[in-house]
């Protein structure tokens, strides 16, 4: 059966939402006083990339000594959090300052996982020992969970302690859990209830290298979704209305989410605009599975900056076979839901596709961003191909442009379509999702 499309929730959402996952930062008063310094800018995103590599591909045991675990200088430390106008991102929340402690994620490539909290996007934190002079450098990574361990229902210990009533979720160290295999052998099975204890990596606890290695391997022995969720880390809060004086790198969304595209480029120019300061947005494709990489990538075409140029994507620039993201042209596309992605060059007679073309069984969407002070609508034109019912949908305005509308898988029919495009706008390329149907995108041109 045919699923109809549906219209989507707007981009930039600007309500309040629950507090879960990363994100505690639901402030409960209106954004405090923030200090404001001379222009400084951060890394260019050549720069951020080639940082972001290494530290992820950096998987040292330690960071000079066993008590120096790994997190001091290498991995990606990572926020997800909510984009609200009524309070900054990057500040805690009332309820993080009561607690003492601030919830992050821990990326490396060996310490992997396949999203962040409901695929939101957030910021990073430099490295401690990477953290440039003038930035803050006391906040300290307090304790780590291989999973996502609901810490703000954790009262004590700056939000590493034990749930009430729940023993078992006290920390690792005081339950004597003294290895990944033991961890894995207590919680494995029921790791995603969030019912699991954690290290304690502050100072002064001991080998916190050797603890935080622990919880590494811990989930990586993890399986299925439990290994696809994010880990948490607890650092400890700093005061709010410091923007200007956090060791942030660069923001960061997640390629299998636009929405939180739109959201991290309202989170960057915001963050030019309170300090002066610009950083980097960072296109980030979370591995599926465990043995895959996270692809890092820095799209001028992302920035909350950028000036919305002429597009021109014809896949000539990708090789052949299963990305791990589809980037083309300086580009970028979203492709989760689909479970066959593929550029192919496989010659089939079909008219309008010529050399490499986007090849996928189920969906893809891509941004249309408006250009400043445009008085026109924005030209969209590609040429595509599909084995049985296809449309396009525009997301916002919820126009549907149906281009295949016989139900049964049949051969290809193929066309080049032509769009005047009211933007910001997310355009959909949606197939039937039925067993066996396939559709192709090729020579996308925005005006």
């Amino acid at each position: 059966m045919r699923i109809a499309p549906v219209l989507l929730y707007a981009l930039v959402v600007t309500g309040c939402s629950i507090n879960t996952g990363n994100d505690d930062s639901q402030p409960e008063t209106a954004k405090p006083p923030q200090v404001h310094h001379a222009a400084n800018f951060g890394p260019t995103g050549a720069e951020a990339v080639r940082q972001l590599k290494a530290w992820y591909e950096n998987t040292s045991a330690d960071c000079g000594g066993p008590d120096k675990p790994a997190h001091l200088c290498s991995g990606i430390l990572l926020r997800a959090t909510d984009t609200n106008p009524a309070f900054y991102p990057w500040d805690p929340s009332p309820g993080a300052i009561r607690l003492g402690g601030v919830s992050f994620s821990w990326l490396r490539r060996d310490q992997t996982f396949s999203r962040t909290w409901e695929n939101w996007n957030g910021f990073v934190f430099y490295p401690n020992q990477a953290i440039p002079d003038g930035k803050i450098k006391t906040i300290k990574v307090l304790c780590t969970f291989p999973i996502n361990a609901n810490t703000w229902e954790r009262p004590t210990l700056q939000g590493c302690g034990a749930m009430p009533d729940e023993p078992d979720t006290d920390t690792c160290q005081s339950l004597g859990i003294d290895s990944a295999s033991h961890w894995l052998e207590k919680y494995g099975r029921t790791a995603t209830l969030s019912k699991v204890c954690g290290w304690d990596v502050r100072d002064g606890s001991g080998d916190t290298a050797a603890w935080f290695k622990m919880s590494l391997d811990a989930h990586q022995g993890l399986t299925g979704l439990a290994r696809e969720t994010f880990n948490e880390l607890m650092l400890s809060t700093w005061n709010t209305g410091e923007g200007a004086d956090l060791p942030l790198h660069s923001f960061f969304y997640p390629a299998r989410s636009l929405e939180s595209r739109a959201k991290a480029r309202v989170d960057q120019a915001r963050y030019r605009e309170a300090y002066k300061i610009t950083l980097p947005l960072i296109r980030m494709a979370f591995p599926v599975l465990a043995q895959d990489t996270t692809v890092i990538s820095f799209l001028e075409s992302d920035q909350a900056d950028s000036v919305a140029l002429p597009v021109h994507v014809d896949f000539e620039d990708l090789p052949t076979g299963s990305p791990l993201d589809v980037v083309s042209g300086g580009y970028g596309f979203e492709t989760s839901v689909s479970k066959r992605v593929e550029i192919s060059n496989a010659d089939q007679g079909i008219p309008h596709l010529s050399g490499n073309y986007l090849l996928l069984d189920n969906l893809v969407r891509f941004p249309i961003d408006a250009v400043v002070d445009a008085k026109e609508a924005r030209k969209v034109e590609f040429s595509w191909a599909c084995n049985s019912y296809c449309v396009v949908l525009e997301e916002r305005s919820g126009r549907e442009t149906v281009l295949v509308k016989d139900e049964h898988i049949g051969p290809m029919q193929s066309g080049r379509l032509t769009l005047e495009v009211e933007a910001p706008e997310t355009l959909r390329l949606m197939s039937s999702m039925e067993d066996g149907a396939l559709m192709a995108l090729d020579n996308l041109s925005i005006q």
